[in-house]
């Protein structure tokens, strides 16, 4: 299950690498794509910067392979975009280190890697999370509760691609002031979640709508491109440069469309006398020089909209929290999604002074079978005691080293050979150096083969064996009094808590939600569906959300009639929308709305239209709903003998309209109590009848 969730893992802006990992991490990792290393040896002729008010945001690199005569080009930038809104953000560390004329960049060095790499070079997906195992009204089934700082600990960012066609009748509205400046410039948060906003040019109205002060404020009516994030890049093709150059309103677009013409005159005199030295250029750096040539000759811009104008494309990027909705995993296929998100105060503390992060179902362990999830917390919960014991017993280097030993012996013996050989090399003030690292980890870090040394709970016993003094902890969890003020009380029980590995995966609430009201309708009466949240013209969808099989089923317990009843309403009955319609504009006070005689299935209406092409035809008939209990049980006088049951009122109760009936009922009483498991002979009822 841990390979499966590597491709649906998000790369968190703070990974970290796991306390219980098996060293394949990094094995798996060195495969990734996202990893750029030198081929050759190369020597840095020239750095050219795409933006010239920000040199080390985005740059190309020219290189001359030190011992042939080959060029090649290598890009550094911030960020890589996958699909959707989905990609990474890239460590460029080590590039910034060598970005200068002159620099000699070794064959095998790692140049670019993901922000899923730590400063060692580890690989990382996740992070470790303090998780409880309890059992509350707020995580049944597949729920968890995560604290506040738990949702910013597994920030991620997205990375999102806007594309927008500009007409020469399109006036740019001065939303970020100075009547000069339209949209952010690059590494500026966007404002008020308006990317960039639109009016369209009307002469009729332009003494009102493009006075000065007009131009700077936002109208109901102007096209606004809404999204949230940084721009972190931006390209600008023009495909009528003597209007970009002459007109005021896109003097700032003007100014990144300039710049980029610069850097391709940067890159065509910089490579154009290598080449004619004879240099043999890579592909990426032919690719990469033949557009710079094809821009600075003014060759028209292709795309499937051909841009009369101006065509824009922003990258923006996003880091999100996790929040209510979004899905998160360990490494076992213990699958979850946030119900609830606390502050770090309300949620349970452990003796050491930490609070949980993540609150999981106590039954989901059970319900799946994976123990893994189990055996990992044990060990972090053990190794996370051994520490606290080293730090608040004061031990010396020494005996911590000698702690950590007897632990890693029963955990991973091979681990515990390669330290004591790795230690018995160090001098003293590295030996030191190494055990304050130790100590300053929650758990000892454990690196375990995938199939020779697994967990299981004849280890875990002997960890427990090991370390008597170790013993389950008592949680401190707050509790609402009848004022509305919490107190703290310890746990009834002792529990095991501790940090276990835990990814952010590829399911976002954001993308599930919908705001939908009062929609508008296709030509078949139906709501209409809306691309204006994929279009960047609304934060959110506003198209209906689908009441597929998995809905209804879910929602059947409420009764048939219910779910048919808010699906009309909300969308296949027009009558009912217009019942729906006066609820919204009408007296608040009055929400009683019911469906008429009138109010018809438009998706039935549909069904038998084309069923009428066939011949056919579908009717409903209504029948009065009549409720019975599944079994009716009168009083009867149970005997020890299952077989011999007497009724208890003498006479035939009004209840029945005959005898036949009656001895129906009575028959199955038997047929009841001979499924029992365990035969109870029941209570003997007196007195009156009717009181009976």
């Amino acid at each position: 299950m841990d390979i499966v969730h590597q491709t649906h893992a998000l790369v968190l802006s703070r990974a970290e690498v796991p306390y219980i990992g098996t060293g394949y991490e990094n094995e798996f990792g060195d495969y990734s794509s996202c990893i750029i290393e030198a081929e050759k040896t190369w020597v840095v002729v020239a750095k050219i910067p795409k933006f010239s008010e920000a040199p080390n945001h985005h740059y190309y690199l020219i290189l001359a392979d030190a011992y042939t005569n080959e060029l090649h080009v290598i890009e550094r930038k911030a960020y890589f975009y996958r699909t959707e809104i989905y990609g990474y953000l890239i460590n460029n560390t080590k590039l910034d280190r060598l970005a200068y004329t002159g620099a000699v960049i070794n064959q095998g060095t790692r140049l670019v890697q993901s922000t899923g790499y730590d400063q060692h070079g580890s690989k990382t997906n996740g992070a470790n999370l303090m998780v409880a195992y309890m059992s509350t009204d707020n995580n049944m089934e597949d729920s968890i509760i995560i604290s506040d700082v738990c949702s910013d600990k597994m920030k991620a960012p997205f990375i999102k691609k806007h594309k927008r066609f500009i007409n020469e009748n399109d006036i740019p509205l001065f939303t970020y002031g100075n009547n000069d400046r339209i949209c952010p410039e690059i590494g500026e948060d966007i404002k008020n979640g308006i990317l960039m906003a639109f009016r369209r040019e009307d002469k009729d109205n332009a003494i009102y709508t493009q006075a000065v002060s007009r131009l700077q404020e936002v109208m109901m009516s102007d096209d606004k491109v809404k999204i949230l994030g940084k721009v972190i890049d931006l390209d600008i093709y023009c495909n009528n440069p003597s209007v970009i150059e002459s007109n005021t309103f896109y003097a700032q677009l003007n100014k990144y469309y300039q710049d980029n013409l610069r850097m391709c005159r940067d890159v065509v005199n910089v490579v154009s006398p290598f080449e004619a030295q004879g240099y043999k250029l890579t592909y990426p750096l032919q690719e990469f020089f033949c557009i710079c040539k094809e821009k600075l000759m003014g060759m028209e811009v292709i795309d499937k909209k051909r841009p009369s104008f101006i065509t824009i494309e922003f990258t923006v990027m996003e880091e999100k929290v996790m929040d209510v909705g979004d899905k998160a995993a360990d490494r076992y296929g213990g699958k979850g999604v946030v119900s609830i998100v606390v502050p770090q105060r309300l949620m349970p503390q452990l003796p050491n002074g930490r609070y949980v992060d993540m609150i999981k179902n106590s039954h989901t362990m059970y319900g799946r079978e994976n123990a893994g999830q189990i055996f990992e917390i044990e060990e972090n919960y053990i190794s996370m005691c051994i520490l606290d014991y080293c730090r608040s017993h004061y031990l010396s280097p020494e005996d911590t080293m000698d702690m950590v030993y007897r632990y890693l012996h029963i955990v991973s013996p091979q681990e515990e050979a390669d330290m004591r050989e790795f230690v018995d090399n160090l001098q003293q003030d590295e030996y030191e150096y190494f055990v304050m690292t130790i100590l300053e980890n929650e758990c000892i870090h454990v690196s375990n083969e995938p199939i020779t040394d697994p967990i299981n709970i004849d280890l875990i016993g002997a960890l427990y064996d090991e370390f008597p003094w170790i013993e389950q902890c008592y949680l401190t969890v707050p509790i609402k009094d009848s004022n509305g003020k919490y107190r703290f009380v310890k746990t009834r029980r002792p529990m095991v808590v501790a940090p276990q590995y835990t990814y952010r995966l590829k399911q976002l609430a954001e993308e599930k939600f919908s705001a939908t009201s009062l929609s508008s309708t296709n030509l078949k009466n139906e709501n209409a569906k809306s691309k204006d949240s994929k279009n960047n013209k609304e934060l959110h969808s506003n198209t209906p959300i689908r009441f597929g099989p998995m809905e209804t089923g879910d929602f059947e317990h409420m009764g048939s009639d219910i779910v048919i009843f808010n699906m009309m309403m909300y969308s296949l009955s027009p009558i009912g929308r217009r019942a729906l319609e006066e609820m919204y504009e009408g007296d608040p006070y009055n929400i009683d709305i019911k469906l008429n005689s009138k109010a018809k299935n438009r998706s039935v209406e549909q069904l038998n239209a084309k069923l009428k092409a066939m011949g056919y035809r579908t009717f409903f008939h209504k029948k009065k709903k009549v409720r019975k209990s599944a079994v009716l049980f009168h009083t009867l006088e149970f005997e020890d003998d299952p077989n011999n049951l007497n009724p208890a009122i003498e006479f035939r109760p009004a209840a029945y309209a005959t005898m036949e009936e009656w001895e129906a009922d009575r028959q199955k009483c038997r047929d009841q109590l001979a499924k029992n498991a365990i035969n109870m002979p029941a209570l003997i009822f007196y007195g009156d009848a009717e009181e009976e």
